[in-house]
């Protein structure tokens, strides 16, 4: 990469617990959600940053402008098993990663105990901030937060960072989830819905509304509160928390594809990577090659929706003999493979347990399709599973971006998504949808299982498989390394031409 005097700073990562690094107030760290950002949002920061250090340079060239490219990552390890050490790292991004802080007999760390444990890292954090100090002497400096209760935190750490020259916080990497919203805006009222039992007939309208409206969660403050009205029923005092920080209006700036895992199968070998992913990774779960296998990638609590969508899946097998009634034209019998294992945070593992259960249950009384349902507790890395599936399948009732269908996508693995807001605003004509749930007379929420057996039934036809695969892939490159970088950088000179100067006045 060519040398320039002048350079474009990035500074990025999921912020919330690093925020006590830098001294940030308890109740503002408590605040953002702290110590609970090893997700997905981990691993998809990473590649964000690396989109930006490896295409920034050559987008701002293309528009006349002659900079290098900084980029400067802080943030917890993405996922278990990961070494930063061994990334490979482009030479101009630098990166400050850690494990979350836990205690000696693994469980996590209070807020409180994190901020002290945070403070002892003294060392680690003097060498980020003079990294910063060196970013920002170099030329304009951008800071990339997340959803906005890390946007909320960054407030405070980047008054620390503006002392060292300017810095513009502005960009917002995706949707909030409307559940955590309202959570923020009213936390009395988030735990009333949830002990009556309307926090999901809440969540359900307000997704409605979204869709209806087309509304995204960073658009204008008049919609975002029309969104918390739908949500809680009732109109939320005050301004949301996004616009006390940031511009009325937000850059959306998608999640990033890593292309080296996520990939088509070559035309040439048709199947090649389907077959050494199934014996490589599912056939001791006696997935066979000839399967015809549903897949699941996300963390495995309740509230992801695949408990619902498996007694809907389980329906359908009861029905399936009934639905293809001519034995010659009978497609094989799907198998569910529910990949993600149980998170590490409190509460989840008895989740998983009454998931299991429930599910086990529907098992027993149907014996003949034991074992078309797996759910090992194990987080599975999606790029080594993604194209052993011939569906993907996304259940949730609520999302923030959800980038696993992207990459399912990306692989040539077609998707069936839930109707909500953020699955038809990234996904569009590319996708097929089905509703999860279902409110019955007495208010309580039940498997939709009518709309569940549909959307199996269209997946088991070969025709609707194909033109989504082909549809998916065209999807996915729109959220490529080259294409994020190029929305950041147009958006950065846009909205702040006076921080660049132009390369022809002065080359």
């Amino acid at each position: 990469m060519a040398q320039h005097e002048r350079t474009v700073g990035l500074h990025t990562g999921i912020r919330q617990e690093s925020a006590a690094a830098f001294r940030v107030p308890p109740d503002k760290l408590a605040a953002s959600g702290g110590g609970s950002a090893t997700g997905g949002a981990a691993p998809a920061t990473v590649s964000m940053a690396e989109a930006f250090a490896l295409h920034a340079e050559e987008v701002l060239a293309n528009e006349g402008y002659h900079y290098g490219v900084d980029v400067l990552l802080d943030t917890p390890y993405p996922y278990r098993g990961y070494d930063p050490a061994e990334a490979g790292f482009p030479e101009n991004m630098r990166t400050f990663m850690y494990g979350l802080p836990r205690h000696r007999n693994g469980s996590p760390a209070s807020y409180d105990d994190m901020i002290r444990m945070y403070k002892r890292r003294a060392a680690q954090m003097a060498a980020m901030k003079a990294e910063f100090r060196a970013m920002v002497s170099r030329g304009p400096t951008f800071s990339l937060g997340h959803f906005y209760v890390d946007l909320a935190v960054r407030r405070h750490v980047l008054a620390e960072l503006a002392q060292y020259g300017p810095v513009i916080p502005q960009y917002g990497a995706f949707h909030s989830a409307l559940a955590d919203q309202i959570k923020l805006e009213s936390p009395g009222l988030y735990a009333a819905l949830v002990e009556s039992g309307n926090l999901t007939r809440r969540r359900i309208q307000a997704e409605r509304v979204l869709i209806a409206s087309n509304i995204t969660m960073f658009s204008t403050e008049a919609e975002r509160q029309m969104t918390i009205q739908a949500l809680t029923g009732k109109k939320v005092n005050g301004r949301i928390l996004t616009t006390e920080y940031l511009e009325a209006r937000t850059l959306v700036v998608p999640l990033t594809i890593d292309s080296d895992q996520f990939s088509p199968e070559d035309p040439m070998q048709p199947n090649r990577k389907r077959n050494e992913q199934r014996k490589a990774f599912l056939g001791e779960y006696g997935i066979a090659l000839e399967d015809f296998v549903i897949g699941g990638v996300m963390r495995l609590d309740a509230e992801k929706g695949y408990d619902e969508f498996a007694r809907g899946f389980i329906e359908f097998l009861e029905e399936f003999e009934n639905l293809y009634r001519d034995p010659t034209s009978r497609p094989r019998v799907p198998k569910l493979f529910i990949a993600g294992g149980v998170p590490n945070k409190p509460g989840m593992q008895e989740k998983y347990e009454a998931l299991l259960k429930r599910i086990r249950e529907f098992e027993e009384s149907h014996p003949k399709y034991q074992g078309h349902i797996i759910i090992p507790n194990t987080a599975f890395h999606h790029g080594k599973i993604a194209n052993a599936f011939d569906w993907l399948v996304g259940p949730s009732l609520s999302e923030t971006f959800h980038l696993a269908p992207k990459e399912a996508n990306a692989a040539g693995v077609p998707v069936a998504l839930t109707n909500i807001a953020a699955h038809h605003e990234t996904h569009g004509h590319s996708a097929i949808y089905f509703d999860l749930v279902k409110e019955d007379r007495n208010g309580v929420f039940t498997p939709d299982t009518q709309s569940i057996i549909e959307v199996i039934q269209r997946m088991l036809d070969p025709q609707i498989r194909d033109y989504y695969a082909k549809a998916g892939i065209i999807n996915s490159q729109r959220f490529s390394k080259h294409a994020v970088a190029e929305l950041l950088v147009k958006d950065m000179l846009s909205r702040y031409p006076h921080q660049f100067e132009h390369s022809q006045t002065w080359q």
